[in-house]
């Protein structure tokens, strides 16, 4: 791309971002027609993107905004395509460019590294907008839900779309099988008669709080044959781990999610409060890079430490 089409992207994101400045100050009529808008152009694009029998020319400069993608991507496609990934503490970025991760995504930044494929997930909204405005300015965009990555099967969809993004379909078909099989004979040998009550615990800014139901961990409890206390609480989203209502929910099991390595002494405060001792409940961590939404093929690695830390494995 010459430098004049770099400066013509680059002009056009600026307009754009105008131009959503503008729309936030129209009526709400207007903005419903906004809104339409921009969802039938996704629609267009997630079509455009996924259609079947059709001959897929092999993106080259593929910069992912999402850690998730980021994992799957770098199973499928040789590293000198990705360009640019999210950096993670303790982790290099696959390509190049470090990028913040999507909730922090700079279209700009983005744009000047030429890409031919930009993919990412949506969490907090604000990727919506970044991924209009990418779109806008003629670069190929897939935008992934966060429920795409919260379980062995939305995994294994997700591999399948990005094998058809990339045109590495049969790479995403032969790893999904492997998954797949091994998921299986793991779910295969499992005790059926154990149903251990389990909590997850993850700390996030200092704060400790009880996992929601739809993260990737929650699904490996329930595929290893334990109850998820969060699901059967009825609780939508993470919640503060108060000690007085773990102690009322009553676990067997504590799965403590080992975030950055900061491993149970980050909840010794909390496990140690008399409420939660005296439960007798057994403590145990966990690593994301198995049994995260980012874990890829290692998720079945995730899945059998599950049921062995949760006493379902035989």
């Amino acid at each position: 791309m010459t430098t004049t089409r770099k400066h013509w992207r680059r002009a056009l994101v600026a307009l754009t971002l105008s131009l959503f400045t503008f729309a936030a100050a129209c009526s709400p009529a207007e903005d419903d027609g906004a809104a339409q808008a921009t969802q039938g152009a996704e629609e267009s694009r997630s079509a455009e993107s996924t259609e079947s029998g059709e001959a897929v020319t092999k993106p080259q400069r593929i910069a992912s905004l999402s850690s998730d993608a980021t994992s799957v991507l770098a199973e499928l496609v040789d590293h000198e395509r990705i360009v640019a990934s999210p950096a993670t503490p303790g982790s290099k970025p696959v390509g190049e460019t470090a990028l913040p991760d999507g909730v922090h995504a700079d279209p700009e930044q983005v744009l000047a590294l030429n890409p031919d494929l930009v993919v990412l997930t949506e969490r907090h909204g604000s990727e919506g907008s970044a991924a209009e405005l990418l779109a806008n300015s003629g670069v190929k965009v897939h935008t992934f839900k966060d429920s795409d990555w919260s379980s062995i099967d939305s995994l294994m969809k997700s591999m399948t779309t990005l094998g058809e993004l990339t045109g590495e379909q049969d790479k995403a078909q032969e790893l999904s099988a492997k998954i797949g099989e091994r998921r299986d004979e793991i779910v295969g040998s499992l005790d059926k008669e154990a149903k251990p009550r389990v909590l997850l615990l993850m700390a996030r800014g200092g704060k400790k709080m009880i996992m929601a139901p739809s993260t990737m961990a929650s699904g490996l409890v329930k595929e290893a044959g334990g109850e998820l206390i969060s699901e059967a609480e009825g609780m939508r989203g993470a919640a503060p781990a108060d000690p007085e209502r773990i102690a009322a929910l009553a676990p067997d099991v504590i799965l403590v999610e080992d975030f950055r390595g900061q491993g149970k002494e980050a909840f010794a405060d909390l496990l140690d409060q008399p409420a939660i001792a005296e439960l007798g409940a057994r403590v145990e961590l966990i690593s994301p890079a198995t049994t995260g939404a980012s874990a890829g093929s290692k998720i079945t690695t995730g899945l059998e430490d599950v049921a062995e830390k949760i006493g379902t494995k035989r």
